[in-house]
């Protein structure tokens, strides 16, 4: 009964064996098909530009993202030291008019 029994645990695992080394073997072949098939076509699967276009497009766009960026940047930079001498302004403004009512309350 243990014969029986270890031979069938024997045979199973020579068939999940073999199942597996077969699953790789289809899996290398599918990698290698798909890599040729890139390489011949050359076309990303959802755009219809070449991978060199694509990847030159990329590119194009993260420049640019980065250009905006440094403008926006220096943008801000200008506006904060704007508002900042606007600030000041106001605040030199509010002290004049403050003067100026104790120079006519003490008039009075």
């Amino acid at each position: 009964m243990h014969k029986e029994q270890l031979e069938k645990f024997n045979r199973l695992f020579k068939a999940e064996d073999e199942c597996a080394h077969a699953y790789a073997t289809h899996c290398t072949e599918a990698i290698k098909a798909a890599e040729a098939n890139a390489l011949k076509e050359g076309f990303d699967e959802y755009t219809d530009m070449s991978h060199s276009m694509l990847v030159d497009r990329i590119l194009d766009m993260q420049n640019q993202i980065e250009t905006i960026k440094s403008k926006t940047e220096s943008l801000k930079a200008k506006y904060k030291m704007r508002l900042a001498e606007h600030q000041a302004e106001f605040s030199s403004l509010l002290k004049e008019t403050a003067v100026l009512e104790k120079i006519e309350l003490d008039l009075m």
